[in-house]
């Protein structure tokens, strides 16, 4: 039961630094460059010196979305509550009507 407790921390604490990022944060190439060390203390050291690149690949693949996010359709939220057998940061949305975004040039 502690390895799957276990588990469910470095899910929530990875997600959780997700969603912590900021615009700036999701734009800056260099966030976590140099993050992993060149020597290691401990075999758990050298394992969880995997989350930089994870992290820095969701990170990548956040900020090539908000490229391009201009272009899809988008939708108005009118109500929403969090969905709290899911954890925080999660929401259901109560209500929303899909709108079309044009760019006129």
């Amino acid at each position: 039961m502690e390895a799957s407790g276990k588990k469910k921390t470095e899910t929530d604490r990875f997600t959780d630094t997700v969603f912590s990022w900021s615009l700036e944060d999701i734009f800056d190439e260099n966030l976590y460059k140099n993050q992993i060390p060149k020597s290691f203390q401990s075999v758990q050291h050298y394992f969880g010196s995997y989350l930089f690149p994870l992290l820095e690949e969701t990170r990548a693949q956040v900020h090539s979305s908000m490229e391009t996010i201009y272009r899809a359709p988008f939708a108005e939220v009118v109500a929403f509550e969090e969905a709290k057998p899911y954890g925080k940061n999660l929401y259901d949305v109560k209500g929303w009507e899909i709108m079309e975004f044009c760019i006129s040039h």
